[in-house]
């Protein structure tokens, strides 16, 4: 939903409830919204990823560790290299076998090749893509120097990380001034620009504290939930985001105020992270709009166990059979038996689907 435009705002929490859902269909034809884990739609009808067995997960973070190293995708190609990875991981404590290390390797050589030509990677299959060369380090550093007047600030106005042992510093966290319900005015006619936003100062109305019913997702028509869902947004604050433009050439112009980062005193950082938005477009357009779920690399169907020659306890028949002890000596049976855990298949390459997104 866009705020800019000459009509009355609507936002979830102002003029829209709070837990409004997206109706544009953007991914099958019966999903609406892109895959969101708090959309209960998503949830009930199965939209979302399949369950994955902890060793996948496993392989998926062992894969997201390689491929933040310098230069991963030359080494991934090293044989002395990867015995050198497989012995950290054999180290590290991780649940990883062999045929999972081997899996690892085929499909990050296989994705190095995707790097190569697009710039940037997927490990998880959530659609998390990241690239160490999108941002140059020319734009680098612009961004550093744009965020000085942040660091050169008195020590008691430091905002520390907490946990940090005060080695970071949030510069501009979106936690610091939120929208408070009932509290923060908003102008619910126009967008307030770069120029203007100053002279705007104490306009509009208060944003009304929205019901505590809103606060959870509602259920669909062909829900099977008996009770409501959960309560997962909050009713008292709200992180403030800012409008965007994405220009015809494919650049990016930040249209109202950046929460936190004064217009004025503080344009130069407006303008590079202008120009980093806009880098990230082709990142977001493979996020969004691929099929980034990959085929599963363990099938998992049903627990099997290892043969270890004890046979299952029989139900006891007759009229003084001792129930209690047959449930007692048939939890003892499946607490005692030895699960085999599950191992990759081969691996296999093959083409990245596109994922409809209209």
């Amino acid at each position: 939903m866009n705020s800019v435009g000459n009509w009355s705002l609507q936002m979830p929490g102002f003029n829209l409830p709070l837990n409004h859902a997206p109706q544009a269909n953007v991914l099958d034809g019966y999903v609406f919204g892109f895959r969101n884990a708090l959309d209960p739609e998503h949830l009930e009808r199965g939209s979302l990823n399949e369950l994955l067995t902890q060793r996948e997960i496993t392989m998926m973070q062992i894969m997201n560790v390689i491929t933040d190293k310098p230069e991963w995708e030359r080494k991934v190609f090293d044989e002395h290299i990867i015995a050198k990875w497989r012995e950290e991981v054999a180290q590290s404590g991780h649940d990883a076998t062999p045929k999972m290390m081997d899996w690892i390797v085929k499909e990050l050589q296989w994705k190095a090749g995707i790097l190569e030509q697009t710039g940037f990677v997927e490990v998880f299959d959530a659609g998390v893509v990241k690239s160490d060369t999108v941002v140059s380090k020319e734009l680098q550093d612009e961004l550093k120097e744009a965020v000085v007047p942040f660091e050169n600030v008195p020590e008691e106005e430091k905002d520390y990380h907490p946990g940090s042992d005060n080695k970071v510093v949030n510069l501009v966290h979106p936690s610091l001034f939120p929208v408070i319900y009932g509290r923060t005015h908003v102008l619910p006619d126009r967008t307030i620009g770069l120029d203007d936003c100053i002279d705007s100062m104490g306009e509009g109305h208060w944003v009304p504290s929205p019901k505590e019913a809103e606060a959870s997702p509602e259920r669909g028509p062909y829900s099977y939930r008996t009770q409501p869902h959960p309560a997962v947004l909050s009713t008292k604050f709200q992180w403030l985001p800012c409008d965007v433009k994405i220009t015809e050439d494919g650049g990016c112009q930040i249209l109202s105020y950046m929460n936190n980062a004064h217009p004025d005193k503080h344009r130069a950082l407006y303008e590079v992270v202008e120009k980093i938005l806009a880098l990230t477009i082709p990142l977001w357009e493979q996020s969004l709009s691929e099929k980034t779920y990959f085929n599963e690399r363990i099938k998992y169907t049903e627990v099997e166990y290892e043969d270890d020659g004890q046979t299952e306890p029989e139900y006891p028949e007759g009229d003084d059979a001792d129930y209690d002890e047959f449930e007692e000596r048939l939890s003892a049976w499946y607490a005692s038996r030895k699960i085999i855990k599950p191992e990759p298949g081969e691996f296999k390459t093959r083409e990245l689907e596109k994922r409809p997104t209209s």
